[in-house]
């Protein structure tokens, strides 16, 4: 120390240059943690290896801004357009915002319904965007700018927006507790001293360590990326603050001491040094052990609390190389105005109950215990990661959210996101399947809103991907088909028993009647000729003429007849004909309509070959399939024969009937014929005269016979081409009954095989499989569904989940391991085992952040203890009672935070439980400064000794309660200027460091260490 008062000018040039230099350079940690967010999980996290996943996908890489549009009243169309009008300005700055994909109700018809709610008071757009090198601050200020002219009420939400705010509110908070705990300082130094130099001696001391301090982390934060948050400046103000000023008290109120001895202020300085500046070394190191051992702990929020340690080391050195300097140079001036130099007054307080634990520790430690354990046993503390209840309800973030909650549900702001990256493409049916499937399963975890997926974009199934529909489709369509074909086998069964084949023997009997009509025809004529012949010779001819004349007026009347019945049976097998022909000309159509729905079937059952390959039914139905096509291709041919031969048949009749009417015209009574005949009967009596009469007559009837021959030639070539035609269609109509009979049984085979598949098929519908048929693939809808949920070249799908809860409740957290595991358990077997997954989102973020937080707690709760037990065991030397100030500690910090936890549902019922970072530091505040006042307590007990432990232990009550109680105030008061930060974690912080310091300054170290001591003692456990 006399080194360091001789180089007193050129420390404090040191000192003053360094503190300018900081100064000037002092970090704006503000900005730093807008540009680099606050440090809460490494890069090795499930959830940011997830997002990184996430992040390949192109348009989904970046964080998610969800712009809030509202009005209580509903949207008016005034306003979606002035709404539109903002998100166009959005569109247009996408390049300088660096929004990657804006969907918004305007652009993305599809999206409507999701994006507006359904009382039309609330608008969504949601725009995916990169940070890069930009703030968080700068980034939503130019998303505000950008709407700045939308005159409907919104706001900016979001994991960034809601982190944004909550800085905002920690520096405010951080700034307020900063003024207040200098003016706290002052205000308890100057009573305490009853000086006014004291107080801005101590904050000058400690300012400097401040200073200096920020800005070593400030460089160690741009050089070596030192992990930092928003309580990182916090800590340091009030651990500095705090510790400092007690340290200050410790050396001031030694010094006083030692001035009282009548010393000199070298000597004074120098003595204060030896016994309280030994002591403050010992604690200062302490708790920068206990800092700087966090720098082992994982997780980062936590390591950043080291940054203490850096301002504890820079304390230390201030306080044994400027703080001596400022004694020496103002001296008793120090107390300005008060003139008492006398130290710190001996504790009454601390010396009567100190007294009493000594000489009756059971009774003390049974009291203590009686009151403490149940307040440890019934702790209820929960912890809460919900940082959106951390922050008023009328922040803007927060504001927003609300909005969301309330109108579409929780959420839906913050959704998770599932993401699976496989080796192959999955834009086939194979691994689609297994993402439905995985898809439905995580509908059913209790907790979940909505899934949205590749397969089910709108978070519902669609109806047509699935094969129970497609079958009953398919159902439908055979069904329909098989009543067709029940009717065509009903028809085909009528025609087959009403065609029979005709007896046509009669047309052959007729052909031959015809034939002998005609050879007596010739007969007749010849007949004629002779008669003619005889009428040429005169009248010696007459009576073999009478006697002819009489044979062929009896023959004509005979033809006559014969051709009358004739005549009137071939019009009778015309009109039959005529009838039998209009059933032939419409079997075409009909067979041409069995065609077309033989087609029909045809396709239906390649659709379920398609669906069903290598089924042994659907191959019979194809089978009788072809063959019912062939009988109904033979059945046309065999008509078209028919036809053919039909309209032969017909001209045939036709000529015949011709011929008929001729010869039937040639024998009738008006004939020229029996007109003839009658002339040469009646002309036979005048023979003689009328001799030249009969010769003419004679030519005509031998003219009309000749016509008469002609036509009876003509039917009997008719008849014989009828007779042809006719047998011809008795074989075609052998062949088309037969055929008919064949199609007949192929369609009831058909009709049986279709309801046995239908049968079948009624039994799949109760399958559901997704299957996306081949001809959909590539098509634009599809495409776009694929764009949405699948990277660019389909080996990354996401999977959105919208939980009932809010993203960071403690409901949602515990649902996100549960998923993890269905996803896992989901793919294993599957064409998609062998593909990576995670889980991202604010929730899979908190669910690795409590992971990391409740493996640290305990990871630093050993290793803090064991440093200050071994610092503890060096500096007392001792081992029983460093292990009586450990668990002291210990009991300290879980009674603060059992009542902690206890007031805290009462004060902040909003609350869901304590803050989850609030065990942590209450712990490492808690554990870390507490020890101080135990080394206080124990470096004065090593001061004696040569006396019993009992009475050592009183004397250093009596000497140090003042000092332990001040600094105990000064501390607590330091650490209770964060309650008005109205941050729910900062006032939680504030109730639990007070309540531990509490307990420690008046319960713990007067009453039971000594208790410890006094049955220590007795055990021969510490020194006589």
């Amino acid at each position: 120390m006399k080194s360091i008062l001789k180089m007193r000018w050129a420390l404090l040039a040191f000192w003053i240059l360094a503190t300018v230099l900081f100064a000037i350079n002092q970090p704006n940690l503000k900005d730093i943690l807008n540009h680099k967010s606050q440090a809460f999980i490494s890069d090795e996290s499930p959830s940011i290896v997830a997002s990184k996943m996430l992040n390949k996908m192109g348009s989904a890489k970046g964080d998610t801004a969800i712009f809030v549009f509202n009005d209580t009243h509903k949207l008016s169309q005034t306003e979606l357009i002035d709404i539109q009008k903002g998100v166009n300005t959005l569109n247009a700055h996408k390049s300088e915002l660096k929004i990657n994909k804006i969907t918004d109700p305007f652009n993305t018809p599809q999206a409507k319904e999701q994006m507006i709610s359904k009382d039309g008071t609330t608008l969504i757009v949601q725009a995916t965007y990169e940070r890069g090198t930009s703030d968080s601050k700068t980034i939503i200020n130019g998303f505000k700018e950008a709407l700045a002219d939308v005159k409907v009420p919104h706001y900016i939400t979001g994991e960034l927006a809601i982190n944004n705010d909550y800085l905002e509110v920690s520096n405010k908070g951080v700034e307020k507790s900063g003024i207040l705990t200098v003016i706290f300082i002052l205000v308890v130094l100057i009573i305490m001293f009853r000086s006014v130099v004291t107080p801005f001696v101590s904050l000058l001391a400690v300012g400097v360590s401040y200073i200096c301090s920020m800005g070593i982390i400030g460089f160690l934060i741009n050089a070596f990326d030192f992990p930092v948050t928003s309580l990182t400046q916090m800590f340091v103000i009030l651990v500095l603050f705090g510790i400092g000023t007690d340290y200050n008290i410790l050396l001031f109120n030694r010094f006083k001491e030692e001035l009282s001895h009548g010393d000199s202020i070298d000597e004074a300085i120098i003595n204060t040094y030896k016994t309280a500046g030994k002591t403050l070394l010992f604690s200062g190191l302490t708790v920068f052990t206990a800092f700087a051992s966090l720098s082992f702990v994982q997780f980062a929020i936590y390591r950043s609390a080291n940054a203490v340690a850096i301002g504890i080391a820079v304390l230390l050195l201030e306080l044994v190389t400027l703080t001596p300097i400022l004694m020496k140079f103002l001296a008793r001036r120090l107390f300005w105005p008060s003139h008492d130099v006398e130290g710190h007054k001996e504790s009454k307080v601390w010396e009567a109950v100190t007294s009493a634990s000594v000489k009756h520790p059971a009774i003390s430690l049974a009291v203590v215990s009686a009151i403490l354990i149940p307040v440890i046993l019934f702790n209820s503390a929960t912890l809460s990661f919900d940082s959106l209840k951390d922050l008023s309800s009328d922040t803007p973030s927060v504001k927003g959210f609300n909005l969301i909650a309330d109108k579409f549900g929780r959420g839906k702001a913050m959704p998770t996101t599932i993401v699976i990256e496989n080796k192959n493409p999955m834009d086939n049916n194979e691994a689609l399947s297994v993402i439905d499937t995985l898809t439905n399963k995580l509908k059913m975890v209790k907790g979940v809103e909505q899934v949205s997926s590749v397969t089910q974009p709108k978070g519902e199934p669609i109806e047509n991907f699935y094969t129970n529909s497609q079958t009953r489709t398919v159902i439908d369509g055979l069904s329909s088909a098989n009543d067709g074909v029940g009717k065509i086998n009903d028809g085909l069964k009528q025609i087959d028993s009403k065609l029979t084949s005709p007896d046509f023997s009669g047309v052959k009997d007729l052909s031959i009647g015809t034939g002998s009509l005609e050879n007596g025809i010739g007969a007749v004529s010849s007949g004629l000729k002779k008669i003619n012949a005889g009428i040429d010779q005169g009248a010696n001819g007459a009576d073999q003429l009478s006697a002819g004349i009489s044979q062929l007026k009896t023959g004509v009347t005979s033809i006559n007849s014969g051709l009358q019945s004739i005549s009137d049976n071939m019009t009778t097998v015309q009109k039959g004909y005529v009838s039998l022909g209009q059933g032939y000309k419409a079997m075409p159509e009909c067979l041409a309509q069995i065609k077309a729905v033989v087609g029909m079937m045809n396709a239906s059952v390649s659709m379920i070959d398609k669906k069903l390959p290598n089924d042994a039914d659907v191959a019979t139905l194809k089978v009788l399939l072809g063959k019912l096509s062939g009988g109904v291709d033979a059945l046309t041919t065999g008509l078209n024969t028919a036809n053919g031969n039909y309209d032969s048949l017909t001209s045939g009749l036709d000529k015949l009937n011709g011929g008929l009417k001729t010869i039937t015209t040639s024998t009738s009574p008006e004939s020229p014929l029996v007109q003839g005949i009658n002339a040469l009967e009646k002309g036979e009596a005048g023979l003689a005269a009328g001799l030249r009469q009969g010769s003419a007559g004679q030519k005509t009837v031998i003219d009309s016979l000749l016509q008469l021959q002609a036509g009876a030639a003509k039917i009997k070539t008719g008849q014989e081409a009828l007779y042809t035609g006719l047998s011809t269609l008795s074989s075609g109509m052998t062949e088309l009954k037969d055929g008919i009979n064949k199609s007949s049984d192929g369609l009831s085979s058909i009709y049986d095989g279709i309801n046995k598949t239908n049968d079948f098929l009624t039994q799949l519908t109760n399958t559901k499989g997704f299957y996306i048929p081949n001809e959909a693939f590539g098509t634009a809808d599809l495409e776009k569904m694929f764009d949405v949920y699948l990277s660019e070249d389909r080996k990354i799908a996401k999977i959105t989940v919208n939980l009932d809860s809010d993203p960071y409740s403690a409901e949602s957290i515990q649902l996100i391991d549960e998923l993890s595991g269905i996803v896992k358990t989901e793919l294993q077997g599957t064409v998609l085992s062998d593909a990576s997954f995670g889980l991202t989102g604010p929730t899979a973020h908190t669910n690795d952040l409590n992971k990391i937080a409740s493996h640290d707690i305990v990871f630093t709760q050993i290793i803090v203890l064991i440093c200050i037990f071994i610092l503890l065991v060096l500096v007392i030397r001792a081992f029983w009672i460093p292990v009586y100030i450990v668990g002291s500690l210990l009991v300290a910090y879980y009674s603060a935070l059992s009542v902690t936890a206890f007031l805290a549902t009462r004060l902040f019922p909003e609350m869901d439980g304590l803050s989850w970072n609030v065990p942590f530091f209450s712990f490492v505040v808690i554990a870390a400064l507490g020890v101080d006042y135990s080394i206080f307590l124990m470096a004065r007990f090593n001061e004696y000794p040569n006396q019993n432990p009992k009475d050592a232990i009183i004397m250093a009550a009596k000497n140090t309660g003042g000092v332990v109680i001040s600094a105990a105030i000064i501390l607590a008061g330091t650490f209770a200027t964060l309650y008005p930060s109205n941050l729910h974690v900062l006032m939680e912080l504030s109730i639990c460091v007070v309540t531990g310091l509490v307990l420690l300054s008046t319960i713990l170290l007067p009453i039971v260490i000594p208790a410890l001591i006094s049955i220590g003692e007795r055990l021969k456990l510490v020194r006589k």
